[in-house]
């Protein structure tokens, strides 16, 4: 049984390789560490700010692809901001309104 509370997980392919996206509390409290307030807060804005997206992006990587936010930004560049915005907050949110 699934709920909006049950974890998730999502696998996108970045330039051939396959990267496993997880959304569950751990996540979530690494990116509410990683960005001093609350998921949801962070999310308030009509546009999130781009260090949003990298913390979101970098906390739901490391579960099964542990590696520094410099190296996950990396991969923001290799795969293009507006998939990975579509891939950690979901369509209809624009990353050309995002704010510095």
């Amino acid at each position: 049984m699934t709920n909006a509370m049950t974890p998730s997980t999502r696998l996108v392919d970045i330039a051939g390789e396959q990267y496993r996206l997880r959304f569950n509390f751990g996540f979530a409290r690494l990116a509410e560490q990683e960005l001093g307030l609350s998921i949801t807060k962070a999310f308030t804005a009509d546009a999130p700010a781009m260090n949003t997206i990298s913390a979101v992006w970098w906390a739901a990587l490391q579960a099964d692809h542990p590696m520094t936010r410099a190296a996950t930004d990396e991969l923001i560049d290799a795969a293009g901001l507006e998939r990975v915005t579509h891939w950690v907050i979901g369509p209809g949110r624009s990353w050309r309104a995002c704010r510095p």
